[in-house]
């Protein structure tokens, strides 16, 4: 009841993607944001916020991947009412805090404020987020002989 429906199609897609790979890569599961747009058949802007409410609540913790190449790379997401994929490590049901629907809908509110207070601070024009993207070092990149041919210098 506290999560809008963005919020419940992306748990569901989660839901959907953990049992396609046999409950085992729970932890580990790799989802585009464009592929939750598309799946979830909502609009591509609104999935950062539904992902923000499913971490809110507790019903899913991710791991943020950052770059690839100079693009997003898929976020990594553990659902938090299974133990992870090598079934040594128990749910964390960190969702269970919540004893109320207010209760929830507040601290849902909260994080959503403190994102929205943190983009005002410092909000980056688009000059800055292309000169980010451009000038970024990631995993691939540090591993490569040479990184030019992979950032398109030749």
């Amino acid at each position: 009841m506290a999560l809008s429906q963005n919020a419940l199609k992306i748990l569901f897609r989660l839901l959907d993607e953990h049992l396609a790979h046999g409950r085992s890569e729970n932890g580990e599961l790799r989802v585009s944001q464009q592929q939750l747009s598309e799946h979830c058949g909502i609009r591509y802007q609104s999935v950062p916020k539904a992902v923000r409410e499913l971490e809110a609540i507790g019903l899913v913790a991710v791991v943020r991947s950052g770059k690839l190449l100079g693009k997003d790379a898929p976020n990594l997401y553990r659902l938090t009412m299974y133990g992870d994929g090598s079934l040594s490590a128990p749910p964390t049901n960190e969702w269970k805090r919540f004893r109320s629907i207010e209760h929830a809908k507040e601290r849902i509110k909260a994080v959503e404020d403190k994102y929205q207070n943190e983009r005002r601070k410092r909000p980056l024009s688009k000059m800055q987020r292309k000169k980010a993207i451009n000038t970024s070092v990631n995993v691939t990149e540090l591993s490569a002989v040479n990184a030019a041919p992979l950032r398109g210098d030749i």
